[in-house]
């Protein structure tokens, strides 16, 4: 059975209390929960708040920090909602993929802020990080949190999925 093509980049400071390797599998793993195809591709950054939060500004208008973003590149996502006077072009009509490589989208979590927000849970970051992920594909395979009944269903798929994981490290 082939695998995700899942790709993975951790900035050099946060590589080891965040391996690519595991961030990789649990990927791989939530993408195969959700049925998602084998040949489907995704990237997984692990950046810093700076980078995250000018991402927020430049693709959500929002000149704040945040945990996680998610940018699709399939149809069935729901995109983000932009909050800035002129949205971007994001037309992706021009990109072009492998052949036959068809890409979910792209994740890009801020490690900084995932480890306070861990802090103030009082759980590990891997076990927020692995949080974040989930929510960012669940985004990605056309989950929102928008209306109450969504957010009931998401957390719902996301809590299923966190359990599937269990607490591979």
């Amino acid at each position: 059975m082939a695998q995700t093509r899942v790709r993975v980049a951790v900035e050099t400071s946060f590589r080891r209390k965040m391996p690519a390797r595991l961030l990789r599998g649990w990927a791989e793993r939530v993408l195969l929960l959700l049925g998602q195809p084998a040949s489907l591709g995704l990237d997984v950054a692990v950046t810093d708040d700076t980078r995250v939060r000018e991402l927020n500004r430049l693709y959500r208008g929002l000149d704040e920090e945040t945990d996680v973003l998610a940018f699709p590149f399939q149809p069935e996502a729901v995109p983000a909602e932009y909050y800035g006077d002129t949205p971007p072009d994001l037309d992706m009509g021009g990109f072009v993929l492998p052949a036959g490589e068809q890409l979910l989208g792209e994740i890009v979590i801020a490690f900084p802020y995932a480890a306070r927000q861990a802090e103030k849970a009082g759980h590990p970051v891997r076990d927020e990080v692995r949080l974040l992920l989930v929510h960012g594909i669940l985004h990605l395979s056309g989950y929102d949190h928008t209306e109450p009944e969504d957010e009931r269903v998401m957390w719902a798929k996301t809590h299923e999925i966190l359990e599937a994981l269990g607490q591979q490290t």
